[in-house]
């Protein structure tokens, strides 16, 4: 295991440590490029769905491919594979985007995450629903526009006849108001 698995690993492993529903499982966890696989069996379904959300919520986590089952279930194990592939979809979107993550569950993923544009969300859904293997996605991702920082300007101007307060934002140049223009003909005749 390189040193950024092995340190997720034991990140992994102390989160699911700390969640008393989980405790006395035996979770076999791991880890290779960002990509967490939980394994074993839990005594409920709501065991299996707290240690996605655990193993999700660990910084340096991209993908969580949670293969665990329910003691006397016999559904099938999910291709990990399809993690590796969802994790390559979420580093070459991560530019516009922030902290995109992903459970997979028999098939299911759920992305969350920011990201700037709308289109980036649909985009990002659309590339992980044609994977082979993928039954459904939830996009969980959120838009996030990014600040509007050039060009924009709060000024607060005080109409000259009745002291009102008011408020403007301006998206170009500074334009003068029309308290301030004079009229070219002041003081002519």
């Amino acid at each position: 295991m390189k040193g950024d698995d092995a340190q997720l690993h034991e990140q992994v492993s102390a989160a699911l440590a700390a969640v008393p529903a989980l405790r006395g499982l035996e979770i076999l966890i791991s880890v290779h490029e960002g990509v967490v696989t939980l394994s074993g069996c839990v005594r409920r379904e709501d065991q299996k769905i707290t240690a996605g959300q655990a193993a999700v919520q660990v910084g340096g986590t991209i993908v969580v491919a949670n293969h665990l089952r329910q003691h006397g279930s016999s559904s099938p194990k999910p291709d990990s594979e399809l993690a590796h592939s969802v994790a390559r979809h979420l580093r070459r979107a991560a530019t516009a985007a922030r902290n995109l993550t992903a459970r997979i569950e028999e098939g299911w993923v759920t992305l969350e995450g920011e990201a700037e544009l709308f289109s980036m969300c649909t985009a990002l859904e659309k590339q992980i629903r044609v994977l082979q293997g993928v039954r459904g996605v939830t996009n969980l991702v959120t838009v996030v526009p990014p600040e509007l920082v050039n060009g924009i300007a709060e000024k607060v101007d005080t109409h000259a006849g009745g002291g009102e307060l008011r408020t403007a934002r301006s998206f170009g140049p500074p334009r003068e108001s029309h308290h301030e223009r004079q009229p070219d003909n002041l003081g002519k005749e």
